[in-house]
């Protein structure tokens, strides 16, 4: 199929994880399934970076999720989670019970933090 690329999953345990793709040599990988647990997750951050668009689901546990650049679709999935989109038009889905979400939005130097409770 020409045009289509397959991304790269970087799967985490069942028990917390601390998954971190900002790292050059991890940049091969734009999919990430953390699993149940307590996890704290990274997408690239790597402003020139082609294409630096990620996809991350905490699944169950209270996560902590960092998007970075690029557009991403970020997902806490189960439970209270926290989650920062950064640079790029980015698509956020909380918690399905009490999650608090955090959509952290970056213009230059002014920040501007929004935060909703779902």
């Amino acid at each position: 199929m020409e045009g289509f690329k397959m991304g790269k999953i970087w799967q985490g345990s069942e028990s917390p994880d601390n998954i971190d793709i900002r790292p050059s040599d991890r940049h091969k990988f734009n999919v990430i399934w953390a699993k149940s647990g307590d996890d704290l997750v990274h997408g690239r951050d790597f402003s020139s970076l082609s294409g630096a668009n990620d996809t991350i689901s905490g699944a169950n546990g209270n996560d902590v999720i960092y998007g970075h650049h690029g557009d991403d679709f970020l997902s806490g999935e189960g439970d209270s989670d926290t989650i920062y989109g950064g640079f790029g038009n980015d698509a956020i889905r909380g918690g399905t019970t009490t999650g608090f979400l955090v959509e952290l939005l970056m213009e230059q130097i002014n920040f501007t933090e929004k935060k909703v409770m779902t």
